[in-house]
């Protein structure tokens, strides 16, 4: 569980389509702009014991939210992260649904490039994690943190690249 709650951390920040009601990669729906430069590609990353990860981002619901969906050693652990920009309160909010059985549900804020996140984490031990995204050099770069028993600690790092032939895959 623990292996893949870490993973979830990153991944609800990582989580990546090129379909949609616009262009691929692109949203007509201003607040969702930021999403952007993740939407160019799907993205593959190695984790720890040499699992690899598949994310793919796409635009939903006519551009006014993002959809993340990815999928860990053939789908043994996945999820999909669903983004969105509550109007009202001048928030991008996600939802973070896994089939390891926990979920989450944080905040984003985008500052000098960067996809800046923190959330609360859901039927784990781990209760938060922080992360930061960010583009650099066509990698997709992914930084974290996590808090367990009220203590903030590493998370894991990864720098996932454009995988154009890899695919999501669930085995369960």
């Amino acid at each position: 569980m623990r292996r893949y709650l870490c993973l979830a951390g990153i991944v609800a920040v990582f989580s990546l389509g090129l379909a949609g009601s616009a262009a691929a990669g692109e949203t007509g729906y201003e607040p969702m702009k930021p999403f952007e430069p993740y939407m160019e590609h799907i993205w593959s990353n190695e984790m720890p014991g040499g699992v690899i990860n598949i994310s793919q981002w796409e635009f939903i619901l006519g551009g006014k939210a993002v959809q993340n969906t990815h999928s860990a050693n053939d789908g043994e652990y996945g999820g999909t992260t669903i983004y969105f920009y509550d109007e009202q309160a001048g928030d991008y909010i996600y939802h973070y649904f896994t089939n390891a059985g926990f979920h989450t549900v944080g905040r984003v804020e985008f500052a000098d490039g960067k996809m800046v996140s923190l959330e609360e984490v859901y039927g784990s031990d781990i209760t938060e994690v922080k992360g930061i995204t960010y583009i650099k050099d066509g990698k997709m770069v992914i930084d974290s943190e996590y808090k367990k028993d009220g203590e903030w600690g590493p998370g894991h790092s990864f720098v996932a690249e454009p995988a154009p032939d890899a695919t999501i895959q669930f085995n369960k």
